[in-house]
């Protein structure tokens, strides 16, 4: 994927250890990911329900990705590198974008179909 800009938006950070304020940035992300995943299991559920199980897998992968980074995080908080972020958020990006590539197929198909 072409997402290789830093975090910052100003090209190649530091490897030095987060700084209290990343700290408490990452620790406000984490908080804001928690509550993103209530509304993902909410989601994955109305899609069951419209018949849409392919895009229920996509979300539920993209809700684990998310997960994982979360709990990795957590352990990590204050040991996390810039780079590691950067590889993060590479990876989430990559599945929203698989995600919302199977969310427009079924789109697409449904609306080919009340034509």
């Amino acid at each position: 994927m072409a997402y290789h800009t830093s975090l910052n938006g100003q090209g190649p950070t530091s490897e030095e250890k987060p700084s209290k304020d990343r700290g408490e940035s990452i620790s406000e992300y984490r908080g804001e990911l928690f509550d993103l995943s209530k509304g993902l299991t909410n989601s994955e559920g109305r899609l069951l329900l419209m018949g849409y199980a392919q895009q229920q897998q996509k979300l539920r992968e993209f809700g684990a990705l998310v997960s994982e980074y979360h709990r990795y995080s957590s352990r990590n908080n204050e040991q996390i590198k810039s780079t590691e972020l950067e590889a993060w958020l590479l990876k989430i990006l990559d599945g929203r974008e698989a995600l919302y590539a199977s969310l427009n197929k079924a789109y697409s198909a449904e609306s080919w179909r009340n034509l």
